[in-house]
């Protein structure tokens, strides 16, 4: 006989199966919300907004938080949180396809935040980032991807050997693939930072490494300087975290990652097996598929808040 038990917490509800000698024998999380509709985030205080340039580069400060973005483009090149340097720069950038910009506008909004909005060339795509006065950093993204490509969204670049631990809300704790997304359950979650390749070395699980499903808020622990929380505020975004390491015959599991260190995607790679290729594994294992025409506005949307305010050196 089976006994199920019914747990509702804050944002989940929680579903456990036990049989006759009241073993586990299962265990389902559904969240009550969405990503979309969640606010985890505390306003904080208020300060005005410095805005300087030069030739090359837009500055905004605001309290002790300084940010840099590129006048050409309108990437994020510099972060400094109260006298530290986090190096989240060179983004977004597009990973299914190369992008042009055509234009980069800075404007004051009536609210006292001011916004950089980049607009492209292909399909009038467009980011924008608005810094509010409590500090924290939006970025809003609008685009057409590749209509058949591996992945779909954006990167950012970071490096890897800065990162101690990640905490965050979303399916876990293991990494998925998008053929393998079964399994994993909505909660929070944290694991240390490794190197381990499935099977072959270090042993240490979960995997550090990959793509992360069904996303709420991240927090980045660093080993140097400080690191940073970015909440998600669109629904089914994926996060990726560096590029796992290759095992030395690898077969069909070899995965072609998108370009930087640190990404948010609508779209995500399947994987294969030691014996079978991914086009052999069913329409899981297809590549991703995007059609304008199903799509209200004909493109992708993507809205993050990135909190550079209480992150702490670890």
């Amino acid at each position: 006989m089976l006994m199920f038990t019914v747990k509702i917490q804050a944002h989940v509800l929680q579903l456990v199966a036990r049989d006759a000698g009241d073993d586990e024998i299962g265990r389902w999380t559904y969240p009550t919300h969405t990503p979309e509709t969640l606010n985890f985030i505390k306003p904080g205080d208020e300060s005005n907004i410095r805005f300087k340039e030069n030739e090359d580069e837009y500055r905004i400060e605001v309290g002790e938080l300084i940010y840099v973005f590129d006048k050409q483009n309108g990437q994020l090149e510099k972060v400094r949180a109260y006298g530290h340097s986090i190096p989240l720069s060179k983004g977004p950038v597009f990973v299914s396809r190369e992008k042009t910009v055509e234009d980069v506008k800075v404007f004051k909004n009536k609210n006292g935040s001011m916004s950089i909005t980049a607009i492209y060339k292909q399909k009038a795509d467009s980011i924008t980032w608005t810094i509010q006065k409590t500090g924290l950093l939006n970025l809003y993204v609008a685009y057409q991807p590749a209509h058949d490509a591996a992945y779909a969204g954006i990167s950012f670049s970071f490096p890897e050997d800065m990162v101690k631990t990640m905490e965050w809300m979303g399916k876990g704790p293991f990494r998925v693939w998008k053929n393998r997304i079964v399994g994993t359950n909505v909660g929070v979650w944290e694991k240390e930072y490794n190197n381990t390749i499935t099977g072959h070395k270090g042993f240490k699980y979960p995997e550090f490494k990959g793509y992360h499903a069904e996303m709420y808020w991240a927090n980045l622990k660093c080993k140097q300087g400080k690191g940073f929380k970015v909440y998600f505020k669109s629904n089914d975004i994926f996060f990726r975290l560096f590029t796992p390491d290759q095992p030395e015959n690898p077969r069909s599991t070899v995965v072609d990652f998108p370009k930087g260190d640190i990404s948010f995607l609508h779209g995500i790679n399947p994987i294969g097996t030691k014996f079978k290729e991914t086009r052999n594994l069913g329409p899981h294992s297809s590549t991703y598929y995007f059609s304008p025409k199903k799509i209200k506005g004909r493109k992708l949307r993507m809205k993050l808040i990135f909190d550079f305010r209480n992150s702490t050196t670890y």
